[in-house]
């Protein structure tokens, strides 16, 4: 057993978390209050090395999470070293982001001291992200009462329906922004959800994976969702979505609706750097995430240029246009902080 296994089962006692528990994403868990009391332990740098032979504050945690000296020296130059490592970790080595391995390279460092003072502050955060997204509903109410059908339910176009909105509130729905993904980063999109749907914004965002009801072709739906329905279409750069097929048209029509993104419909995100974006999308200003510093202000651009007003009866599709449009794959390179992605994510 290494002393990390041996650790693991230290802290886990503190905590009496269970297994599904201590996998879940940390980013999705610890809130603002939880990240500053952390922050308040370990952005303090210590000269005096842990039993380990680490140093027992950030340095050392982003070294046992897989950073190296160079990585170090950029967050050593933030205002909250912590609160960039954190966001760094869970954009680099996402999969590995856990509230289990916090805990557990906290006490491999030595700072048993820290788990402490963090101890009640990570059990309300676990217990409020619990509540929020787990809570169990039953699969069928003790009563059954046999469904009425009528024949007009029967015959629907297939762009009436469209969404799980649609079919709850019984009227077509309507969106702020459709979120353009790879599925890989699928991570980013949840952060997306909590930061943007949640006071102040309130935001209402169209996710395919969680909004789209299945049944209907994909591109048909799509293009529906983006002319007619969303304000924005938010496309979230990175290489994963540079090879997909899916964002590729989603991208291209998106264009076709706002030549020239003289609208504003279309927002780049950019989550990795590469070293050649689409070419339809130079001409527009992107929204930066790869700069771990500036997340709070690149979250506040990203809700206020969605927000911005928007006439929808000033575009319409382009056919030709929109057959002239190529996204050829460039080749692309991750910034020194995310070139180190696990071989098995």
């Amino acid at each position: 057993m290494t002393n990390e296994e041996e650790s693991y089962d230290k802290w886990k006692k503190m905590f009496n978390w269970t297994e599904t528990q201590c996998d879940y994403p940390l980013q999705n868990i610890l809130r603002v209050s939880s990240r500053k009391q952390l922050a308040r332990h370990i952005n303090i740098k210590s000269e005096i090395l842990s039993h380990n032979g680490q140093c027992p504050d950030f340095r050392g945690l982003a070294e046992l999470i897989g950073f190296d000296y160079l990585d170090v020296k950029q967050f050593e130059a933030a205002s909250d070293p912590t609160s960039v490592l954190l966001d760094e970790w869970n954009s680099t080595f996402h999969t590995s982001a856990t509230m289990g391995k916090l805990c557990s390279y906290l006490e491999y460092l030595g700072r048993v001291d820290c788990l402490q003072d963090c101890q009640k502050c990570f059990q309300l955060d676990m217990e409020a992200y619990e509540s929020r997204y787990l809570k169990e509903e039953p699969l069928q109410e003790s009563t059954v009462s046999q469904s009425k059908i009528k024949a007009d339910d029967m015959s629907v176009k297939e762009t009436d329906v469209i969404t799980t909105d649609d079919v709850i509130s019984g009227t077509t729905t309507y969106y702020d922004a459709f979120v353009c993904y790879a599925k890989n980063d699928l991570w980013f999109v949840q952060q997306m959800i909590t930061k943007l749907e949640s006071p102040p914004h309130s935001l209402k965002l169209c996710i395919v994976d969680r909004d789209v009801i299945p049944g209907s072709s994909k591109h048909t739906i799509n293009a529906k969702l983006i002319e007619d329905r969303c304000k924005r279409i938010v496309a979230i750069l990175s290489t994963n979505f540079l090879k997909s097929n899916e964002c590729d048209f989603q991208i291209k029509f998106a264009h076709s609706l706002s030549p020239g993104s003289r609208q504003k419909k279309l927002i780049p995100l950019i989550i990795e750097y590469c070293t050649k974006y689409p070419k339809i999308l130079h001409q527009i200003t992107p929204c930066d995430f790869t700069k771990g510093d500036m997340h709070e202000w690149a979250w506040k651009r990203l809700a206020s240029a969605i927000k911005a007003p928007f006439d929808f009866s000033d575009y319409s599709s382009n056919d030709s246009e929109l057959n002239e449009l190529t996204l050829k794959l460039p080749l692309c390179r991750s910034l020194s902080i995310q070139s180190k992605n696990e071989s098995t994510s």
